[in-house]
């Protein structure tokens, strides 16, 4: 009986005919799909057109550098001599910092995260299917806003398209993506194009985002129902007496937001201001109680508003509430009652401190002050009667304004403001009355009033100078010193002569990196950065006097003698020394140090001066180059973990040595000459890696890292010498 069935002269065929079948249905679905049958977004093709523009994508990956991710990438790109590739191990102070001028659009955001942008870097989009992570993001868009929303950690990042055509929100798209459209993005971006917005003081109220304009200011939404209609027209408008007038100032606060345009340098401002509360728009002016020209407004924390109004004689102020003070809470009248008990404290300055907490509080705590006063110590009795006069007469950090004529010295990028009360005012100091002319005041969102120090405000010219309030920093930008920083009681200048023109301190980010831009050099952007060293080449110089003698250890750390006793540098700091180890040297040996190796370095780099070059091994390979002509007197050689040094008297050359090209060479970088002496009895490098000379009678200590390790720099009298020449 025969079996029915295929032949096997036709099976194999089939199967293979069905096998190819199969494997071109995967092809077509891989490459239209992806491997997890989604839809794969083609790449435009780089290649020229003679070769297939169908590469494997593994091909067109390996090939493509990586995105960058953090600063030093940006500035390894945008300075290729830069040397370093890792951060300090510890951050160095402020003065050592690295200063990176930055020619590419910058963005700090209110959480501190540092967003630049680069052509290298990730498309926003892409940057937002994860969780930010980073405090440094490097975007190919400009990016213009960044909005936190309290519902949502995915934020709303206002950009710039890469195209340069518009102002785009890009959002987490709460749609799925729409499988027919093959080239639908993840996230759709809606189109903004507002013109008058100033992005750079935008803010947040709700879910809305805050533009002020020069009639007002534009409410952005940010949850994809863009109103179209109204985003043409600043809601509400302000009410002018002129075209020229100051731009308007946005303030918001969890509850309620506050428009107007300031009456300042000599300039008019709107009619009274706009409040939106409530979903309700409250217009304060004359009409209503309030002021026509308005300085400043400063919302309270029971949602009391104090107004500072111009009037002919200088300044008047008005403190109100904008609705019916609110039930206060027993945990409320608790805070107060720990605040008022602070009021009798040793300290003065907690005391004053106190003071200006419990004004903030607004005029709800009234009823709770005069309730325990006669219960608290007479020190905080007079306080509490000082606080319950501001119902009748309010103040500004205490002090009652008197006539003569008000300047706002500055006005901060946060809606704050610094007045100089030019006929002064009054302020109670126990139960005398003093007057103090002139007086300084800061009013600042979120923040006390207070009285500025003095030193701060001497010989502050109005017009002249800008005081810049960020993040607790007080800056005063002199013409002439640039940017100063307020530490303690004095002033400090904080940048060099060829960086002063960076006069507008943006903000300081999350990694305590400080942020300035220059008026004069828009597009420019200053970024200190303490853990990294400074792109300028430096060489600071520490000269150690021993009239007793100078020398160095068996072991190599520099010594001298004093008192009859041996003190030795080590790194961190001097010590006796070790008579059971090691002992004092002052006869230099014949040999000069041509050769020269780094022991932290595992690749055995050994570099040798001889004959006015540079042989050996460097970064794994053979180098043999000249001297450059600058340095052809140079005698000894040393190695760093970045640098290359050659020592001649009188002066040492920093020099890099690139390994990377198939012909290595050899650059000079950095020429110092201040501080380095000439015929010292000895140089060499110690075991903490500096480079030290020996006189009969002084120890000159060099920091190839180019700064002095903060231990050290506290135990020296003067600052040490620094050469920046290049």
């Amino acid at each position: 009986m025969h079996r029915r069935g295929i032949s096997k002269i036709y099976l194999y065929p089939a199967i293979f005919m069905i096998a190819v079948v199969v494997l071109a249905v995967v092809r077509i679905v891989t490459l239209n799909y992806g491997p997890a049958g989604k839809l794969a977004t083609t790449q435009p093709s780089t290649k020229p057109a003679t070769q297939p523009a169908t590469a494997p994508a593994t091909t067109r990956a390996a090939t493509q550098p990586a995105p960058m991710a953090d600063l030093l990438d940006v500035v390894r790109a945008d300075y290729p001599d830069y040397p370093t590739t890792q951060p300090l191990d510890l951050p160095a102070e402020l003065a050592d910092a690295a200063r990176i001028i930055l020619d590419r659009p910058v963005y700090l955001d209110v959480a501190g995260k540092l967003w630049i942008t680069h052509e290298a870097g990730k498309p926003v989009d892409e940057l937002l299917t994860k969780p930010l992570r980073r405090s440094t993001l490097i975007v190919q868009e400009e990016v213009l806003y960044v909005h936190y929303s309290d519902e949502n950690n995915t934020p709303t990042v206002v950009a710039r398209s890469a195209l340069g055509r518009s102002n785009e929100i890009v959002t987490r798209n709460p749609h799925p993506m729409n499988a027919i459209a093959l080239h639908q993005p993840r996230f759709t971006p809606q189109l903004v194009d507002i013109a008058g917005a100033d992005w750079d003081r935008a803010t947040r109220f709700g879910s809305k985002i805050i533009l002020p304009h020069a009639s007002g200011y534009f409410e952005v939404e940010t949850n994809f129902k863009l109103d179209r209609e109204h985003k043409n027209q600043p809601s509400p408008v302000l009410k002018f007496t002129a075209d020229d007038h100051n731009p308007p100032v946005v303030l918001t606060t969890p509850t309620m937001l506050l428009c107007w345009s300031p009456w300042e340098n000599g300039k008019p401002g709107s009619v009274g201001a706009v409040i939106v509360k409530d979903q309700r728009t409250i217009t304060l002016d004359a009409s209503t109680g309030w002021f026509d020209q308005v300085i400043q407004l400063v919302p309270l924390a029971d949602g009391s508003i104090l107004a500072v109004g111009r009037t002919e004689n200088g300044i008047d102020l008005k403190l109100s509430p904008i609705d019916a003070p609110a039930t206060r809470s027993p945990e409320q009248a608790e805070q107060v009652r720990a605040l008022a008990q602070k009021l009798a404290d040793r300290d003065p300055v907690v005391r004053e401190k106190t003071q200006r907490e419990l004004e903030a509080l607004g005029p709800s705590i009234h009823t709770d002050l005069e309730t325990m006063r006669e219960s608290l110590p007479a020190e905080a009795q007079v306080r509490i009667g000082s606080l319950l006069g501001q119902r009748f007469a309010p103040t500004l950090a205490g002090l009652r304004p008197l006539e003569g004529e008000v300047h706002v010295a500055s006005r901060f990028t946060d809606g704050g403001c610094a007045l100089l009360l030019s006929g002064g005012g009054v302020y109670q100091e126990g139960t005398e009355d003093k007057t103090l002319i002139p007086a300084w005041v800061s009013i600042r969102p979120g923040q006390y009033i207070e009285r500025l120090p003095d030193a701060l405000t001497a010989n502050f010219v109005v017009g002249k100078y800008q005081l810049q309030a960020v993040n607790g920093e007080w800056l005063l930008i002199d013409p002439v010193l640039g940017a100063r920083r307020w530490i303690g009681a004095r002033l400090q200048t904080m940048l060099t002569k060829e960086l002063r023109h960076f006069d507008r301190l943006v903000g300081i980010d999350a990694n305590n990196r400080w942020i300035f831009r220059s008026i004069k050099q828009p597009g420019k952007t200053l970024v200190l950065d303490a853990s990294l060293p400074d792109l300028t080449p430096k060489l600071p110089v520490w000269e150690i006097d021993a009239p007793d003698g100078a020398g160095w250890t068996s072991t190599d750390w520099p010594a001298l003698l004093r008192d009859k006793r041996t003190f030795v540098l080590d790194t961190h700091g001097w010590r006796m020394l070790a008579a059971d180890k090691e002992k004092l040297l002052t006869v230099a040996p014949n040999v000069l140090p041509t050769v020269a190796t780094d022991p932290a370095d595992s690749a055995g780099n050994r570099l040798e001066l001889i004959n006015g070059m540079v042989r050996g091994k460097f970064g794994g390979r053979d180098i043999a180059k000249s001297l450059p002509p600058e340095a052809a007197g140079a005698h000894s050689i040393f190695i760093t973990k970045q640098h290359l040094f050659l020592v001649a008297d009188g002066a040492v050359y920093r020099a890099l040595v690139s390994a990377d090209d198939t012909s290595p060479i050899l650059k000079l970088d950095g020429t110092f000459t201040k501080g380095i002496p000439a015929g010292a009895r000895r140089v060499w490098q110690d075991p903490a890696g500096r480079l030290v000379f020996a006189g009969a009678n002084t120890l000159w200590v060099a920091f190839p890292v180019g700064r002095v390790p903060g231990d050290l720099a506290k135990l020296m009298l003067k600052p040490p010498l620094e050469e920046e020449e290049k």
